[in-house]
């Protein structure tokens, strides 16, 4: 009979969930591959262990996507979103 043998965790979940800031229910349901989580708490799980996500976006939808994605400027107002890879 063959048994599979795995090594024991480095840490527990709760460990893991409150070094990077998420809750324990949160991973559980990443790791369970929930249909809808919160982006910004799931890139928020990627780079805890180092992990960087990036995007390639065709250069005609660029800035319209670098606007929504970027965050308010000093004071809580809009950048004008230009920038993004390139400048």
């Amino acid at each position: 009979m063959w048994i599979p043998v795995f090594p024991a965790p480095l840490f527990s979940e709760s460990d893991a969930a409150g070094s990077i800031g998420v809750s324990e229910n949160f991973l559980g349901k990443v790791e369970k591959g929930a249909e809808s989580v919160q982006w910004s708490k799931l890139f928020q799980v990627l780079h805890g262990p180092g992990v960087h996500v990036y995007i390639d976006v065709p250069d005609d939808i660029g800035p319209p996507v670098a606007a929504l994605l970027s965050p308010p400027g000093p004071g809580g107002k809009e950048t004008d979103g230009g920038g993004g890879r390139d400048g």
